[in-house]
């Protein structure tokens, strides 16, 4: 299916009236229109699974929109998604220590254009379930979705994600968490580094 054939960058919320109208009908069979995020979806194709574009900016809930995803909002409060065998990950490069639990903050940081280093949940090892899914996806035929944000908000607006596209596993250190080395699949330009690095 394609993605949105045109776009206007606003900033959003997640917060958004008419996003937890959405997710509180359950998937209403009424279509949908996501206002808040002004994209041109066919009606037809909302609620089903859509392109993300690489580089743009999305907050948890569209992504969650955008990919099908059929199970209520409310239950994801985690950076984390395992979603019809593929993963989702959504990070905070600058984690508030004074509102972040210590076993939270965990450590995510560019290596380079190229590669990128993430932490798992503090209860994943290589030997559970979820660690071998992360080092056989390529294997197993599942996808590695990486988004990263600077920070949760800033002036008190709740920041959107950049979509830095399919992310393959190279190597990994330790456990509980595990220290993961996921390759870009094309390099991270620039300016989208510079934006969330500064």
């Amino acid at each position: 299916m394609t993605g949105p054939t045109k776009y206007t960058k606003i900033v959003h919320t997640e917060d958004s009236f008419l996003l937890k109208l959405y997710y509180k009908l359950n998937f209403a069979t009424e279509p949908f229109i996501q206002l808040s995020y002004r994209q041109n979806y066919p009606e037809n194709n909302l609620n089903y699974q859509n392109e993300l574009l690489l580089y743009e900016q999305y907050s948890r809930s569209e992504t969650l929109a955008l990919i099908g995803y059929d199970k209520d909002i409310n239950s994801l409060r985690e950076g984390v998604l395992q979603y019809k065998g593929d993963h989702y990950l959504f990070v905070n490069l600058d984690k508030n220590e004074k509102t972040v639990e210590e076993h939270l903050l965990y450590d995510d940081y560019f290596i380079s254009q190229y590669k990128f280093h993430w932490q798992s949940q503090n209860q994943t090892h290589e030997n559970t379930p979820t660690g071998q899914q992360y080092i056989h996806h390529k294997k197993n035929d599942n996808k590695i979705h990486l988004f990263v944000r600077r920070e949760n908000s800033e002036d008190k607006l709740t920041l959107p994600f950049y979509y830095l596209g399919e992310v393959e596993y190279e190597s990994h250190e330790g456990g509980k968490p595990m220290s993961i080395i996921w390759n870009f699949k094309q390099p991270v330009p620039k300016d989208v580094m510079d934006d969330l690095e500064s």
